[in-house]
């Protein structure tokens, strides 16, 4: 008889993977007793990427689990017919992901669940996912894994005021005040809920929760004990981002701050590895400037312990990435963040965010973080 799954984690990408490989190992979580569900995204290549790192010895069952495609890339297709080919697409293709859900809680697991644990409580998937198994699978405790800023800068907030609305974009999903969620809540019989208390695993040490919740630290001690088999190269990797794709941000402006990059590492072999909303228009002027574009086929984090490779330097503006990378190396890559000045934000769009989470760059860098400002004629 096979040993039943006592502890499920959901997942869409790979830095959310390894963090529920962290979790497994911080708790020393009998392998057979762990289940990874994988949440299918519309762009195919990420269950590409998570297949090529997923070792089938770490879990007692690995499923994908598909869920509808209502995500529209910037500047396609967003017409009225898109639109309601989306909520359409939301509403009743969720069904079959809910039935799915039950049917491995009734098949593979022990219920009630010891823990449920999700990589993305800002996603509809998920939350439908953290409904079930709080309200249908008894689970006794509910975990949301941290992949960057989005726990202090989010999450934390959101778990403080449900209600608030300066975070409206991300509390509503599958909540009373979300119409989809209303349907749904048709369809499967849950109810409208944030978890009544969570365990927020994550590498910042500051966060300051609800009473109800509690943090655990995510220490990256399964990754760190990677890293004497890493190799060092003299490389620096620019990491993108995708504001100019999303309207935040003035092509142009950016290309500065590229430039000024660029000339700080005069002699040196520059890597650009964009972000995968960058349009390839933007990438192609990027190179002009004397990148070689590199696109990994996954994100950067996992990317780095899968190739065992370590660069002289990394440099950006402003992502998350860099505080997973300063805390899986405890400082022994140097960062370098080039903060622009407020002429970048397109209407002042993100300004206020990108400079909060700069100084947090700063203060979770491992003393390796230098911050260069760079001003516009």
């Amino acid at each position: 008889m096979s040993t039943k799954i006592k502890y499920v984690f959901s997942i869409s990408h790979p830095m959310q993977y390894l963090n529920a490989l962290e979790a497994c190992h911080a708790r020393n979580l009998p392998p057979e007793e762990c289940a990874v569900l994988f949440f299918n995204k519309p762009f195919g290549t990420q269950i590409d990427q998570l297949k090529s790192i997923v070792n089938p010895h770490d879990w007692g069952h690995v499923q994908y689990v598909a869920y509808p495609n209502y995500w529209i890339a910037p500047g396609k297709g967003r017409t009225f017919c898109g639109k309601m080919k989306v909520a359409w697409s939301k509403v009743f293709s969720a069904r079959s992901f809910h039935r799915e859900l039950v049917e491995f809680a009734n098949t593979k697991c022990e219920l009630p669940l010891e823990l449920a644990a999700t990589g993305n409580f800002l996603s509809r998937p998920h939350r439908h996912f953290l409904a079930i198994a709080e309200q249908l699978f008894g689970a006794k405790e509910i975990m949301l894994l941290d992949e960057g800023t989005a726990l202090p800068n989010f999450i934390v907030p959101l778990r403080h005021n449900p209600n608030d609305p300066k975070s409206k974009r991300f509390n509503y999903r599958f909540t009373r005040r979300d119409i989809t969620g209303r349907i749904l809540r048709v369809i499967s019989g849950l109810k409208f809920s944030h978890p009544k208390a969570a365990t927020l695993f994550t590498i910042y040490d500051d966060i300051q929760p609800p009473a109800s919740d509690k943090v655990e630290t995510n220490t990256l001690d399964r990754v760190r004990k990677l890293l004497k088999e890493f190799r060092k190269t003299d490389e620096v990797w620019f990491l993108g981002t995708c504001y100019v794709e999303h309207n935040y941000a003035h092509a142009d402006k950016y290309l500065e701050v590229l430039k000024a990059a660029k000339m700080k590492f005069v002699g040196k072999t520059l890597y650009y590895f964009p972000h995968r909303y960058e349009s390839e228009n933007n990438l192609q002027k990027i190179a002009d400037l004397g990148f070689t574009i590199k696109r990994p086929d996954m994100a950067i984090e996992p990317w780095i312990v899968t190739n065992k490779k370590m660069p002289a330097a990394i440099a950006a503006v402003a992502t998350s990435a860099i505080d997973n990378i300063s805390h899986m190396f405890k400082g022994a890559i140097p960062i370098h963040i080039f903060r622009p000045g407020p002429e970048l934000f397109i209407g002042g769009k993100l300004e206020k965010a990108v400079y909060d989470i700069i100084d947090g760059h700063k203060k979770n860098g491992h003393n390796a973080v230098t911050v260069y400002q760079v001003d516009f004629k």
